[in-house]
């Protein structure tokens, strides 16, 4: 066991990770790991969880460097596999961003995740272990492991997006490029545009997301086609455009359609809402919030159904119903608070405060 935890990228290890790394099962990583807590190889840190030393764990490396691109496919083929665990449950009845890479090993079962929470920690938690990973998949060439790994971090990109992804996700174009996978290029590019937008740098995001749909329709992929769509057409709002957003939008909604994507088509009718809005087309607004709800499902679409509910709100009071309008907004602050949703419950009051100055 020792030998074979050279590849490890992080210093927390837990027994499922020891055991993809060993190629044993779980009780022998578990027992292995006990008695090198006992000659003090590692470090216990906590039920079945253990710290090993960098200095430690290059000394194993040198022991077994023949093994190192094998124990290091297993160690990232457990990654992409437990990333693909904590996607369902930090984004549940989300379509996964990419499919596991062939000859994947299937080295050890990836741990539970309990709900959106216990995800978004985990996220957290193994964010520079990950990296560590996609540098060492890029050193050994694993292109088609490099971009996965960072693609699948996607719930912990978006919901933490102004925290310097920039460079991970360049990376991650990159190794989609060298792979020539030109649906994995759409999505890279459609996620570091989207980046890179929040960021406030709008040239360098148009630029990535300008290229993005095509990409995706060369792939053959809808669904993706319709993010990238949808990406650009929230760049160019924020850069003074008016025509042209309604027209990707639009173009979007058959594609999630034909996708069957409910998820993907609410995301672009909470965008229609919110442009409509911005253009003072409030019936249209409304119509808009109100089918995006519909395609919505609690609890899965939480944040989703905070944000249409608030524009929904908007739009009604836009439109003179405003009994409606305060329902919908106390309705979108509820639920924001029920899901601890910081900036969906300021985003609700905000729209509420407003309401109530006029």
């Amino acid at each position: 066991m020792f030998h074979q935890l050279g590849p490890h990228t992080g210093a927390a290890l837990d027994v499922r990770t020891a055991a993809a790394l060993g190629g044993c099962l779980p009780s022998q990583a578990a027992s292995a790991l006990d008695q090198l807590a006992a000659a003090q190889l590692v470090v216990e840190a906590g039920p079945q969880s253990y710290v090993l030393h960098d200095l430690v764990r290059l000394y194993a490396r040198s022991l077994s460097p023949g093994h190192d691109r094998e124990g290091l496919l297993r160690l990232l083929d457990h990654w992409l596999r437990t990333l693909l665990a904590a996607c369902a449950a930090a984004e549940p009845g989300s379509e996964p961003c990419c499919a596991l890479p062939d000859g994947v090993r299937r080295a050890a079962p990836v741990r539970p995740f309990a709900d959106r929470a216990d995800a978004l920690a985990w996220f957290s938690a193994e964010r520079d272990a990950l990296r560590g990973a996609v540098e060492s998949a890029v050193a050994a060439g694993l292109h088609d492991r490099a971009w996965r790994l960072v693609l699948l971090q996607w719930p912990l990109i978006v919901w933490q997006v102004r925290d310097g992804w920039v460079p991970l996700l360049e990376r991650a174009l990159a190794c989609a490029e060298a792979d020539g996978d030109p649906g994995a290029q759409s999505r890279a590019r459609a996620l570091l545009g989207w980046v890179l937008s929040e960021e406030g740098r709008p040239e360098e995001a148009l630029a990535q997301l300008e290229l993005a749909p095509d990409l995706a329709a060369l792939a053959g992929d809808a669904n993706a086609e319709a993010i990238a769509r949808i990406n650009l057409a929230v760049a160019l709002v924020r850069a003074g455009e008016r025509a042209r957003p309604a027209e990707l939008l639009g173009a979007a909604l058959p594609l999630a359609e034909r996708a069957g994507r409910p998820d993907t088509a609410a995301l672009a009718h909470q965008h229609l809402t919110e442009h409509l809005l911005t253009v003072g087309a409030s019936e249209a607004a409304v119509d808009h919030a109100v089918r995006g709800l519909a395609l919505a499902a609690p609890p899965a679409a939480a944040p989703r159904r905070v944000v249409l509910r608030t524009l929904y709100g908007e739009a009604l009071a836009a439109t003179g119903r405003r009994g409606e309008a305060v329902r919908q907004l106390d309705d979108a602050l509820r639920e924001a608070r029920a899901h601890a949703y910081e900036e969906g419950e300021s985003a609700a009051r905000a729209a509420l405060a407003a309401l109530t100055e006029r």
